[in-house]
């Protein structure tokens, strides 16, 4: 989420201008992350990409980067079968072992 996040900011600087509406692009894109199931994955998708429809740059950047050769699969949650236990980083095993070292072993 943190890299799209990113780019919407890094977009946002040429055609999104609006503070305001990068916010609800972001909550928008939270929406679709989170979304269930397929179909309502589907209906979401829709209805964020005609409602950005006339940020062409962000909207051509989101399907290169997101959405072709179904990379979607692997961020949105109707398509991960156990959502938390499907880590494709180790993100937590480094943020784990750095509370050990911190908490248990005061170091």
């Amino acid at each position: 989420m943190q890299k799209i996040r990113e780019h919407v900011v890094r977009q946002g600087s040429s055609t999104m201008d609006n503070k305001t509406l990068q916010n609800q692009v972001m909550k928008d894109l939270k929406v679709l992350v989170h979304s269930e199931t397929p179909i309502l994955f589907s209906q979401v998708l829709s209805a964020f990409l005609s409602k950005c429809s006339e940020f062409t740059s962000f909207i051509q950047y989101f399907k290169r980067n997101y959405l072709d050769n179904n990379w979607y699969k692997h961020w949105c949650r109707a398509f991960q079968s156990n959502y938390d236990t499907n880590m494709e980083t180790n993100n937590y095993v480094e943020s784990w072992h750095n509370q050990l070292k911190t908490i248990y072993l005061k170091r």
